[in-house]
């Protein structure tokens, strides 16, 4: 006789085998088996069962449980059982392992709305994005559990946060939370250097501590300095204008101050009207020159009480100027 109905377009019809051996009109759940080894239907639809002669209706009459059948009635220890597999499910548009290739898929490639997006005229991808700016655009963290290499520029507009790093060009603000070590090459700042939250410089002058910070800038003026690293201790030589033996490089002024210079004394006293402009503690000794002194006297001049002054004329004293000696003190004019 002809087949009758639908026509089975895939798959096989198979015939399980006989549990019957196992009634006892207590068991419910039965394993399923196929030439002895396990069947696992998927679907009670796809079954036809009879027990005692009787077809069984699915989901009503039993259920399967992966390669288990449970009736919903224990069946009778003489009742007679078979099991007819109406066709074996056929996956329908699975493509094999490495058949497909990327002409297959459609482009521009969106994966979950944006989550996986390749642009394929731009050649970007995108991750979070669908409208990647980049050859490679990430919205969101980035995490990268083992090396990273990049033979080009990175370019972060946000924070980058990171471990140890080297190679560092940066055109905003570096902050590293424990310290920067260089080993070689310097640091280059072509700004001011800072230093600040318990991270200070010390400045220390023939081996006397000027100041212990915080001191955020330091401003060498002139050309000549030369600095030196003495263990943890930088020693600084600024340079000037005396040459060898003390001498003087050009006739240049050699000492050029609005202040009073003192001479073998750390103390000066009075005002340069008064005491002297060069005030010198000892002798004072001429050679081979002599000693020469204005004949006007453009300014005030004061002698104070304790000392004497000495005026070699003729001198003229300009108008509106006066000279004035202390009770006890003495003028000489020669």
């Amino acid at each position: 006789m002809a087949y009758l109905g639908r026509s089975l377009t895939s798959g096989n019809y198979l015939k399980l085998d006989d549990i019957s051996s196992q009634f006892n009109g207590s068991t419910k759940t039965f394993n399923l088996t196929s030439g002895g080894q396990a069947f696992y239907p998927g679907s009670p639809y796809s079954l036809i069962v009879s027990v005692a002669g009787v077809v069984q209706e699915p989901e009503s009459a039993f259920q399967i449980n992966e390669n288990q059948i449970i009736f919903a009635t224990a069946p009778g220890g003489s009742d007679d059982f078979f099991c007819i597999v109406l066709g074996l499910a056929v996956g329908i548009g699975v493509p094999g392992d490495s058949t497909v290739t990327g002409n297959k898929l459609a482009k521009p490639l969106n994966y979950n709305n944006g989550h996986l997006y390749f642009d394929s005229v731009n050649d970007r991808l995108g991750i979070n994005t669908t409208v990647p700016s980049t050859a490679l655009d990430v919205v969101g963290d980035v995490t990268v559990s083992n090396d990273l290499t990049v033979s080009g520029n990175v370019s972060i507009a946000g924070t980058l946060t990171y471990e140890d790093v080297t190679n560092v060009d940066s055109i905003g603000l570096i902050t590293a939370r424990n310290g920067i070590v260089v080993n070689s090459g310097g640091i280059n700042a072509t700004g001011v250097v800072t230093a600040s939250g318990g991270f200070n410089i010390g400045i220390s002058s023939a081996g006397t501590t000027i100041t212990s910070g915080p001191v955020t800038t330091l401003n060498f003026v002139g050309a000549g300095n030369t600095f030196a690293l003495n263990g943890t201790t930088v020693d600084i030589s600024i340079a000037g204008g005396v040459g060898a033996g003390g001498t003087w490089n050009s006739n240049a002024v050699g000492v050029h101050t609005t202040k009073i210079v003192g001479v073998n004394t750390t103390t000066i006293a009075g005002a340069a009207n008064s005491e002297g402009a060069l005030q010198v503690v000892g002798n004072v000794a001429i050679v081979e020159g002599t000693l020469l002194t204005d004949q006007d006297i453009d300014s005030d001049v004061y002698i104070p009480s304790g000392k004497n002054g000495l005026l070699i004329g003729p001198v003229t004293v300009g108008a509106g100027f006066t000279v004035d000696v202390a009770s006890g003190s003495v003028l000489v004019v020669v």
